[in-house]
């Protein structure tokens, strides 16, 4: 994405579309899927996780949006998207770590 905005225009039309779609297909069906696995005395739990990361999101997209008006004030705005690449990099090596630390994510017996 970073370097289609320098070189072919279009792409960065077709990853917002794509993007568009998948968003409008998973974003109801990931809440029904959360009611479905939770037990039923956690599922407040479970829906509470699921809104944290959307918090989360929100937080962090005001924070780039600043980092993105620093680009744009250099005169190197597609720069954001190597910014964007690093940090989900970091999800996933911390995603990594968690599950070597804590192992597999499984459901508690009682």
């Amino acid at each position: 994405m970073g370097i289609s905005v320098t070189s072919i225009n279009e792409l960065v039309f077709l990853g917002v579309f794509l993007f568009a779609v998948g968003e409008m297909i998973s974003s109801p069906r990931i809440q029904e899927y959360i009611m479905w696995i939770a037990p039923k005395e956690k599922a407040g739990l479970y829906m509470g996780t699921n809104f944290l990361s959307m918090f989360i999101g929100a937080t962090l997209s005001g924070i780039y949006t600043g980092i993105m008006g620093s680009f744009e004030e250099a005169g190197t705005p597609e720069y954001i998207m190597y910014t964007l690449a690093v940090h989900t990099v970091i999800g996933i090596i911390a995603i990594y770590i968690l599950t070597k630390t804590m192992g597999r994510f499984t459901e508690l017996q009682e």
